[in-house]
């Protein structure tokens, strides 16, 4: 059944007034307690300069003005989509598996997906807008999504939440959506009017919304850059501070002194401030002075690379990235591999706990319900990742050359297998499993089985030529006698 929901009047209930107030009074007293120390005597955020609340538009400038924040949010979400993820429900050929597949193609889907996950760390959510073709004109997105066979999906759009609000709220305690949102108002622009903008009302039925880091809500979560915005900060002071002081330094100052007995007057003085001020701009390279000494300063400039490693280790942290990565440098293959070790775990922790329980399978189910997809055979689907822990090419080849060495220094070794049986070598020594074991025994023992049949045909050939070879010299010997 088609529910339509209005506008709700430009009308607030008692219940959400509430609420609302309830939120900013909360965020106000958080806001005012960060960086208290002493009991209050001494603001640490204010004497630092940090902000105290921080705004979509903040982590919007910093994603595109710093190079460090867009690492921050990227890295994950890329390490998280990268590779063919294969929803399936259980067979290549099934309608279930066929249907998404071409959805996917045709809408882009999984770059909407990485989109959707770009925009959710810089701010509390983040939603996708499902364009289904039940939808006549704008109006029509404030309704439930028609159900029916074949519902098809027209188009999937991404959008951030500084350019969602949450319209009306379910504040019926029976529902199943309690405390949930019903409506969404959009900010969109008019197609081929880059500089007009329209609010659009979309029924939830047509969202998928995702957040992440959920905390007491189950819809605002912790943007991606906030742990770390104090820390990004700091590094702009650092590094624009450090290159404030090499354009300084590189041009070091002058110093102006009197001479003994040197008198100047007021035009002297004001001629004097014009030529330093124009020799400063370089609208002069040269100064006419009279009865001064001219003294240059000793630039001071410092390295500024150990402050900036503390931050970057603070924000390393924070983030779970690798340093190494997140700057993109090798610092040995010991670290370098344990870094890779560490990240990929993070992201199949990311993976179980975000990427399908908050994003891939409320889609999928969405898409099911409406009738756009099929349902899967016995009802159910799995999501099929890429391996993170495939070895690359250069690290297949040091395996089996370390492989070669132990097999070969246990052969060698007299009465090694009287010590440690071959089957325990393999499996505790090389940690090969039970199955990779039988495999190579079996391979073996043909091996050896082919060797022994090709061995038996060879001799067999030698003694047939053997024979031959035999009877043609008493033939010939007979000839010789006749």
């Amino acid at each position: 059944m088609k529910r339509t929901i209005p506008p709700a009047n430009q009308t607030i209930t008692n219940a959400e007034m509430l609420q609302t107030l309830e939120d900013l009074t909360s965020r106000m007293k958080l806001a005012s307690s960060l960086g208290q120390q002493y009991g209050g005597n001494r603001d640490l955020y204010e004497a630092l300069g940090y902000k105290k609340e921080l705004t979509t538009a903040d982590f919007w400038n910093a994603y595109l003005r710093q190079d460090i924040a867009r690492k921050v949010n990227n890295f994950p979400v890329n390490s998280t989509w990268r590779g063919e993820i294969k929803i399936t429900d259980g067979k290549d050929d099934s309608p279930f598996t066929k249907e998404f597949e071409a959805l996917a193609d045709r809408t882009r889907l999984w770059n909407k997906i990485t989109r959707v996950d770009r925009l959710t760390g810089l701010g509390q959510y983040a939603i996708l807008v499902l364009g289904f073709d039940d939808v006549q004109n704008p109006d029509q997105f404030r309704n439930q999504v028609t159900a029916g066979e074949n519902r098809r999906l027209l188009y999937v759009h991404a959008y951030s939440e500084r350019s969602v609000e949450i319209e009306q709220w379910e504040t019926d305690t029976k529902s199943e959506r309690y405390g949930l949102p019903l409506l969404y108002k959009i900010k969109t622009t008019v197609p081929g009017d880059m500089n007009t903008t329209r609010d659009l009302l979309v029924h939830h039925s047509r969202v998928v919304h995702v957040a992440e880091e959920l905390l007491e809500s189950e819809v605002y979560g912790v943007p991606r850059l906030q742990g770390v915005y104090n820390r990004l900060d700091d590094l702009a002071k650092i590094v624009g501070g450090s290159a404030e002081m090499f354009w300084r330094g590189a041009r070091p100052g002058y110093a102006a002194k009197t001479r003994e007995n040197a008198r100047l007057g007021p035009q002297d003085k004001s001629d004097l401030d014009q030529q330093f001020d124009e020799f400063e701009h370089e609208l002069r390279r040269w100064m006419r002075i009279q009865g001064m000494d001219i003294e240059s300063l000793a630039p001071q400039v410092s390295d500024p690379s150990n402050h900036v490693d503390v931050q970057l280790n603070m924000i390393s942290g924070h983030s779970y990235i690798p340093k190494r990565m997140l700057i993109g440098s090798e610092r040995g293959e010991l670290s370098s591999q344990q870094d890779e070790t560490n990240w990929n775990q993070y992201i199949d922790d990311r993976r179980d706990s975000f990427a399908e329980p908050m994003v891939l399978r409320p889609l999928v189910d969405r898409l099911i319900a409406v009738g756009t997809l099929p349902t899967p055979e016995k009802g159910e689907y799995q999501v099929e990742w890429p391996d993170l822990w495939t070895p690359s090419e250069k690290e297949r080849s040091e395996i089996a050359s370390n492989y070669s060495s132990a097999i070969k220094s246990y052969s060698s070794a007299a009465g090694a297998s009287s010590i440690v049986p071959e089957k325990a070598f393999l499996r505790e020594i090389l940690g090969w499993s039970e199955e990779a074991i039988q495999q190579a025994f079996e391979e073996l023992e043909t091996a050896l089985r082919d060797e022994e049949e090709e061995a038996r045909r060879d001799q067999q050939t030698i003694e047939e030529e053997t024979e031959e070879e035999g009877e043609g010299s008493v033939q010939g010997g007979g000839e010789e006698e006749e």
